[in-house]
């Protein structure tokens, strides 16, 4: 194996992979010695790839105290996935981007919660359990791995309230998309200003995450209720990948929709004339002239019009 020596400054894999760093993560930073490695090859569906920088020029995987780390966006290259760089945050975005604004990373609850999912002695305490991304903590549900969460659980006693979870978003969003799990049959209320009802959802217990999308009509108050189908039944309800949009993203969805429909009319109009409808009256169907007759020897076929073709 062939390996050349190099020195020099690594943040894990993120300057090779991603790009050069900037000074405000200066402090992040730890010179090292490590290797780049010439001798791995590496392959993909049984073919040998050629591993590369996002401007196209060759790059070699690194050894660092006997582990070898690949450049994070080649191998996402290698296997289609989007990767991007956020500089002002320091992340590395494997995926398509999120759209909109992240509601449980980006707003605290005001009411209570309890953050530490661990922490079983303030069940009963506080049902709704809160859980901000830090690097460490991460669970399951359905299937799909999360690393923030909002949990609203109630248990088996019959008095006790729905559990419920409010943010005041300050009235900046015009649409909310969230996924969520549960545990057990339920019903999960979206609830705005005044406690509108802006949407209520039926929850299949044990079935694969739902994706819901409500239009919450830039409401200050953004409230989550969980409620049983049946009294006296302990459930979960697990909330995860909830992104907030503003009212520009949702004028240009209804602009493309217009779009859409626009479009739709257009072609809809070719195929009528083609039918034999009228060009000027869509819904009105154009007929052929009689056939002639002997007691009509002044019969002649109008002009401009299109013969009906009997379909």
């Amino acid at each position: 194996m062939r390996i050349k020596k190099s020195v020099f400054a690594l943040s894990l894999v993120l300057c090779l992979a991603i790009g050069a760093v900037g000074a405000t993560a200066a402090g992040n930073l730890k010179e090292i010695r490590a290797y780049l490695n010439y001798g791995v090859t590496v392959k993909y569906n049984g073919q040998v790839q050629t591993m590369l920088d996002e401007s196209g020029a060759r790059v070699y995987p690194i050894t660092y105290e006997g582990t070898t780390y690949l450049p994070v966006r080649a191998v996402a290259g290698m296997l289609g996935l989007p990767v991007n760089w956020d500089q002002t945050t320091q992340t590395v975005q494997l995926g398509p981007e999120e759209v909109g604004t992240d509601l449980i990373n980006t707003f605290k609850p005001y009411t209570n919660y309890i953050s530490d999912p661990k922490n079983s002695d303030a069940y009963y305490k506080a049902p709704v359990l809160f859980v901000q991304s830090d690097g460490e903590t991460s669970a399951s549900a359905g299937g799909v791995t999360m690393d923030h969460w909002l949990a609203l659980r109630q248990t088996s006693r019959t008095n006790e309230p729905s559990p419920f979870c409010s943010f005041n978003l300050g009235g900046k969003y015009g649409e909310l998309t969230f996924q969520v799990y549960a545990e057990a049959d339920a019903t999960l209320t979206v609830k705005g200003d005044n406690d509108s009802v802006l949407g209520q959802y039926s929850l299949m217990g044990g079935q694969v995450p739902q994706t819901i999308q409500v239009d919450i009509h830039g409401t200050t108050q953004l409230t989550l209720e969980l409620v049983g189908a049946q009294a006296g039944t302990a459930r979960v309800a697990k909330i995860f990948h909830a992104y907030l949009n503003s009212f520009q993203i949702q004028r240009k969805k209804r602009r493309s929709s217009e779009e859409d429909r626009r479009f739709f009319l257009q072609g809809r109009k070719a195929e009528a004339v083609k039918e034999g409808y009228s060009p000027r009256r869509p819904r009105r169907r154009v007929f052929p002239a009689r056939a002639p007759s002997i007691r009509d020897s002044s019969f002649s076929r109008p002009s401009g019009r299109v013969p009906f073709s009997g379909r």
